[in-house]
């Protein structure tokens, strides 16, 4: 039993013998993970969903895309926003490009907004390139700008007159 001769072992008709037991593992690479480039990658690939039977009150906030089925009462920060056929938002819209299919309100600002026939829009959009299908209903104000997600944009009502007061506006009103 403890003898330096190795005898081959002899398995009973019925049992599998394992081959692979005996050959010798292969080392295994050192792997270096680039954590912040993980991250950056789960940020490309990531996609949230606000089903039809939810109703989200709050802000949300993505590095990746958001696709809203049903309805948020807040504002939305993502990378790509579409607001589904029955969907609906209410709030502030910020993302590198929009498609309206359902119905918002709320001032929106991207760098791409497009509002396919289905969408019902009460908003201020500010965009570098807007497009709309025929058959969209649009109420507002569209505001084009070269950098439209930046919150530096002033409103035209906000603005001080033209010579300079905007207290004289008011004490004229």
């Amino acid at each position: 039993m403890f003898n330096k001769k190795s005898e081959p072992a002899t398995a009973p008709a019925n049992d599998r013998v394992d081959v692979q037991a005996h050959k010798s593992e292969p080392q295994k690479p050192e792997i270096s993970i680039d954590m912040q480039a993980l991250e950056t990658d789960k940020a490309k690939l990531s996609n949230s969903v606000i089903d039809e039977w939810l109703t989200m009150t709050g802000d949300l906030e993505s590095e990746g895309d958001i696709l809203v089925k049903g309805k948020v009462r807040g504002n939305i920060r993502c990378k790509l926003l579409i607001v589904d056929e029955q969907a609906s938002v209410e709030g502030g819209m910020i993302a590198e490009e929009i498609v309206v299919r359902g119905s918002t309100k709320g001032v929106s600002r991207s760098n791409r907004v497009i509002f396919e026939d289905t969408a019902r829009v009460d908003s201020e959009i500010y965009h570098r390139s807007f497009a709309v299908e025929e058959g969209a209903r649009i109420m507002g104000a569209l505001h084009h700008s070269n950098e439209p997600m930046t919150e530096k944009v002033v409103e035209r009502n906000s603005a001080p007159a033209a010579n300079g007061s905007a207290k004289a506006d008011k004490a004229a009103a």
